[in-house]
């Protein structure tokens, strides 16, 4: 499993309490051991760093050496990681934002499945 986790917006206002951040971390390594392949912390700020080496001395090694930091800007770290035409072109990628997921172009697909689905029902019964 993949993280991308972009922290636009992210401040001390709307951060979750530490306490929250040690839930995460015990449910993550004792329900879901080595399940994180990789975790991108992209343009994280300030308010994260300072959480980050608070909370660093709890993760497990093997998991820490998975978490990366990426500023904004830095034109290398991400095509090390991932393929750049997979991602929107806020995070340096080249997808438009009508590529990007739709909430409202997935319901209308997923409405138009179901109905299908109903039709094949009942002309089966």
């Amino acid at each position: 499993m993949t993280w991308l986790i972009d922290f636009e917006g992210y401040s001390y206002r709307n951060a979750p309490p530490i306490s929250m951040a040690m839930k995460t971390l015990n449910i993550l390594q004792n329900h879901y051991p080595e399940r994180l392949g990789l975790a991108v912390c992209y343009h994280p700020p300030r308010l994260f760093q300072l959480t980050w080496k608070a909370t660093k001395p709890f993760i497990d090694p093997v998991t820490h050496k998975k978490i990366v930091f990426v500023d904004v800007g830095n034109t290398t770290a991400m095509p090390e990681h991932f393929h750049m035409e997979s991602l929107e072109q806020c995070m340096g990628g080249s997808l438009t934002s009508e590529q990007v997921f739709s909430l409202d172009r997935y319901r209308a697909e997923m409405m138009s499945e179901d109905a299908q689905q109903q039709r094949l029902h009942a002309a089966v019964i």
